[in-house]
């Protein structure tokens, strides 16, 4: 009878005949083998369905076709010039753009680790990406016909480094990779890539290595709108001197063929991956990207003020009684000014806790628009 697994919460148990013993592998070994990040974690380089330990298959041996091997040559794999990035960081990239013609057609490919969020002159065009095991990552495809113009344009791009990982994405390493084809009227092309000419800033308007609050969610989100550099995706922004832009720098030991676990940068925690990942490779995307559409509230479904008797911060953080921490009041706190929009008076040591309610169950995220005095959180 062959070994066979029963998969808990934790553990994975054998049972039927017993496997052979699996050579003690090293920390960063077993982090380069292991489904890093995941809740299940199963003895590195066994097959559950055999006796005997094997080398670890790529997905495509152990799952069927996903994704085509890519290459964005000339492309490079860049990130800030550091020697760590704190997990739960947000980096900003700008690349400002001189185009000779409005092109035709412009096409490629993006990826940025953890996510990434895409702007062309100002406007979002799209973020990712799809979750994907590290060491076989996917790229994006990118379409920009209709959005570059003649002239000065620039492209910025977010992307958020979870370090630990969150409950769809495994532990990783920081990186991000952009190649656009760019076709004008008459048949020339050229590219653009990412590397050293792309300027980099730490997004401090979300606190970097912020906590997460369970290990099957990302972190807890807090946003200072006060250290925002208001247009930074903008053609008519000038990054001023005291917001410290940097050159970007290219990941050591990367290859625009391969995930940039793959390549030789520290990842500060955990110190996996690594250039020894020799079936390691970029892929393309084996999904559909998400379509979108905005779906309006319904209704406001409840209203409440919080009243907090220690700070905020100490009950998110460490999860202390919610009875020790705060009260609810229950009384009307703000009320509709228009469709979609709502107002209500701020009010010093109370927080306004409001649900809304859609028409229909929706996959997707709230999208809102705040408007306050400096300083409300």
């Amino acid at each position: 009878m062959p070994a066979k697994a029963v998969c808990t919460d934790n553990n994975a148990y054998f049972y039927g005949k017993t496997p052979k013993p699996v050579k003690k592998t090293t920390r960063r070994q077993f982090f380069q083998r292991s489904l890093a990040g995941s809740s299940l974690l199963f003895l590195p380089k066994f097959n559950l369905l055999h006796q005997q330990p094997t080398a670890f298959a790529s997905p495509t041996a152990r799952f069927g076709s996903y994704g085509t091997p890519l290459d964005l040559a000339p492309a490079q794999w860049i990130w800030l010039p550091a020697g760590r990035t704190l997990p739960n960081s947000f980096v900003f990239f700008r690349k400002p753009v001189r185009l000779s013609d409005k092109p035709v057609k412009a096409t490629g490919w993006i990826l940025g680790e953890s996510r990434y969020k895409l702007h062309v002159n100002g406007e979002r065009i799209q973020w990712g990406p799809a979750p994907f095991d590290p060491r076989w990552a996917e790229a994006d495809p990118l379409d920009l016909t209709g959005k570059l113009q003649s002239g000065d344009n620039l492209l910025g791009v977010e992307v958020l480094y979870y370090g630990f990982g969150d409950g769809t994405m495994p532990i990783g390493k920081p990186g991000f990779i952009f190649k656009l084809n760019v076709e004008y009227a008459g048949g020339r092309k050229e590219s653009i890539v990412s590397d050293e000419s792309w300027q980099v800033k730490i997004a401090q308007a979300w606190k970097p290595g912020q906590y997460k609050r369970w290990y099957l969610r990302s972190l807890q989100e807090e946003f200072d709108a006060r250290l925002y550099p208001t247009g930074w995706n903008t053609v008519s922004y000038t990054p001023p001197a005291s917001e410290h832009w940097l050159a970007a720098a290219v990941i050591a030991g990367s290859s625009p063929k391969k995930p940039v676990l793959a390549s030789g940068s520290r990842d500060y925690l955990y110190d996996s991956g690594g250039s020894n990942l020799t079936n390691a490779e970029l892929r393309t995307r084996s999904v559909a990207m998400v379509g979108e559409s905005l779906v309006p509230v319904k209704q406001l479904s409840e209203q409440a003020w919080i009243q907090w008797n220690v700070p905020a911060d100490e009950f998110f953080q460490f999860d202390l009684p919610e009875n020790k921490c705060f009260k609810v009041i229950r009384e009307p706190v703000i009320s509709q000014a228009s469709a979609n929009a709502w107002t209500f008076q701020a009010r010093e040591n109370l927080a306004a806790a409001l649900t809304f309610e859609f028409e229909i169950q929706s996959v997707g995220f709230p999208y809102f628009t705040i408007e306050a005095s400096e300083g409300t959180i």
